[in-house]
Order: C-alpha cells, then sequence, then structure tokens
C-alpha cells in the first residue's frame, strides 16, 4: 500500500496536511487571515493576546489543537477560536479576549 504524501488529515489532531514544503510557509500581516492554514504559537500569541508560553502549556495539556513539528508547535486559528469560546470562568478570567 503506496502511502500518499501531502494529502489529507495530518496528526492525532485533524489538522489539515501541511503538505512537504511546511517551512516555507510565510507569516505575514498582510496576508487574510485564513482560518484553517497552520500558524506557530508565536504568530497566535500575537493575534489573540496570550502569551507563547501559555499557547504551549495549552498545547501540551492537550486543552489547545496543535501539533509539534521538530521544536515548533502549529495550530491554526480555528483551533484557538475554539479553545476561546470553551473556557471556563475561574481564577484570574480575561474579558478582554474574545474570539
Amino acid at each position: 500500500m503506496e502511502k500518499r504524501v501531502g494529502a489529507g488529515v495530518w496528526g492525532r489532531w485533524g489538522l489539515p496536511d501541511p503538505g512537504p514544503m511546511w517551512y516555507n510557509m510565510r507569516m505575514s500581516a498582510e496576508r487574510p487571515a485564513d482560518k484553517e492554514e497552520l500558524i506557530s504559537l508565536a504568530e497566535a500569541a500575537r493575534r489573540y493576546g496570550f502569551s507563547q508560553e501559555y499557547l504551549s502549556l495549552l498545547a501540551r495539556k492537550g486543552r489547545l489543537k496543535a501539533v509539534k513539528i521538530a521544536r515548533n508547535w502549529l495550530t491554526t486559528p480555528a483551533n484557538v477560536e475554539a479553545y476561546i469560546r470553551s473556557r471556563k470562568r475561574r481564577g484570574k478570567y480575561r474579558d478582554d479576549i474574545e474570539a
């Protein structure tokens, strides 16, 4: 059985397959926000107002759907917004972050 590279769903989280050229992705502010594009946690932190360390903790705990490639965690804007909607009000809760 031949395995197709770059097709279908990738990883246990059901993220879109980044294909063989995932490392050439450019994170640009001028690019329109596509909810299914893979972005780094650093980019997600800039877009949504969390720290990169906090998003990394959520990814490691499984509360944020993300995948780790080499040393980098990648997620989609849709997954970050799903996490924001699923948050429960406890402890220090930030009301200024919206999906």
